[in-house]
C-alpha cells in the first residue's frame, strides 16, 4: 500500500531556508531505547582518551548516503523522488566496536539494509548527487578518540528500522549544530526486488 512521507512545510521556511544550500544526507535515525542502547555501549569502552566527545541521544544515527550541499531549490525534487523508494522491514542488531579516529558500534551483516542503500542510488544519479560505493554501516559513538581501545564486547543493540530520513545538518553561528529531519519515508513491504547495485555516475 502506498505510504505517506512527512515533509517540512515549504511555508515553515524563510525564503533564505528555502533556496540556500543545504548540508544533507540520508540516514537512520533511532528511537530513544535505541539510543539507551548506545549510550550503554559507550559505557562499556574503558579505555578512551580524555579528549574524547561522546555522541548526544539527539546525534546517534547512521548515514546512508551523504549528499554534501545540496540547492535549496532541489530539496522538493528530492523530497519526492525518495518518496518512491521501498524500504523492507529491516532489524539490525550493532555489537561490533572499532576505532577510526572515532568510535563506533558496527551491525551484522544485513542483506536488507544492503539492498535498501542500493534502492537509493537511482534518483540520487538522475539528480546528478554524489553516490559512493564504498560504505561501511556503523553509528559513531564518539570522537576524538585517537588511541582508544574497543571494548571486547559491548551489549548488544537490536534496532528496528521504521524508517529513513531526508536531514539536514545545520551549524548555526554559535557554532553549534543540530540535525533537522526534512521528510521521514516508512518502511513498507515490496512486491518485487527491483533494486540494483550502486555504480558511478553515468552507468546503471
Amino acid at each position: 500500500m502506498p505510504r505517506k512521507a512527512r515533509y517540512v512545510s515549504p511555508d515553515q521556511l524563510t525564503l533564505f531556508e528555502r533556496t540556500a544550500a543545504k548540508r544533507l544526507f540520508i540516514g537512520l535515525l533511532p528511537e530513544a531505547d535505541v539510543q539507551s542502547g548506545f549510550h550503554a555501549q559507550q559505557s562499556a569502552w574503558q579505555q578512551m582518551p580524555g579528549s574524547a566527545v561522546l555522541t548526544r541521544a539527539e546525534r546517534f544515527h547512521m548515514t546512508m548516503h551523504f549528499l554534501g550541499d545540496v540547492d535549496g531549490d532541489a530539496v522538493p525534487s528530492l523530497q519526492s523522488a525518495l518518496a518512491d523508494i521501498e524500504m523492507d522491514d529491516i532489524a539490525l542488531d550493532l555489537r561490533k566496536p572499532e576505532v577510526w579516529g572515532v568510535a563506533v558500534v558496527r551491525p551484522d551483516d544485513n542483506e536488507r539494509l544492503g539492498a535498501l542503500r542500493d534502492r537509493l542510488c537511482k534518483p540520487l544519479r538522475r539528480m546528478g548527487l554524489p553516490v559512493s560505493k564504498k560504505w561501511t554501516p556503523h553509528v559513531t559513538l564518539a570522537r576524538n578518540t585517537e588511541g582508544a581501545v574497543p571494548p571486547a564486547e559491548v551489549p548488544t543493540v537490536h534496532w528496528p528500522l521504521r524508517d529513513f530520513a531526508l536531514i539536514w545538518s545545520r551549524f548555526e553561528p554559535s557554532g553549534h549544530g543540530h540535525y533537522e529531519v526534512l521528510a521521514r519515508y516508512p518502511a513498507a513491504v515490496r512486491s518485487a526486488p527491483t533494486n540494483a547495485p550502486c555504480s558511478p555516475s553515468g552507468s546503471e
